[in-house]
């Protein structure tokens, strides 16, 4: 997950997952709260395929079972950094940028979902970032004092109302 600076928006990223059909991404709305997983951030579903290939190679072959792969124990080759390029063929990333976030920390979850639209089970991405805007810059500079002897000039402005000082 990355923050883009100077536009109070973050950019999610999760790896595709086999079995997902679509993903929405949910928060907590910077509360600090629970994420509310009624209203997702996103308008339309975001396609886990968009290449509508799928996922082969290792992860889903033989070596994508037992202490491999995905198992009652966790994750193994198939879906960990094993899963991406040559060794995971058709697999990668995706990412969705969630905008005009107000300052404050913010708890997102991104829910994959089968064809059947059933929700999988652990979310792809759970994480917190804190946003905070560029402050607004001062204003007013001004020239208030002018010493000729030792060259130097002195200025004020007004702080930016950002300022917490």
């Amino acid at each position: 997950m990355t923050l883009i600076a100077r536009s109070s928006a973050v950019r999610l990223r999760w790896p595709q997952q086999s079995g997902v059909a679509w993903f929405n991404i949910y928060s907590d709305g910077g509360s600090g709260g629970a994420i509310d997983y009624d209203t997702p951030l996103n308008a339309r579903p975001i396609v886990a395929w968009p290449d509508g290939e799928g996922y082969g190679g290792w992860g889903l072959g033989r070596w994508g079972y037992g202490r491999w792969g995905a198992s009652a124990a966790g994750a193994g080759w198939g879906l960990g950094l094993w899963g991406f390029g040559p060794w995971g063929y058709g697999r990668g990333g995706l990412a969705h940028v969630v905008r005009y976030l107000a300052d404050g920390t913010h708890t997102f979850a991104v829910v994959g979902f089968d064809a059947a639209g059933n929700a999988v089970t652990p979310a792809a991405v759970t994480a917190a970032v804190t946003v905070a805007a560029a402050p607004r810059p001062p204003s007013r500079l001004r020239p208030t004092a002018w010493d000729g002897p030792n060259n130097t000039l002195t200025l004020s402005y007004t702080l930016s109302p950002d300022d917490s000082g």
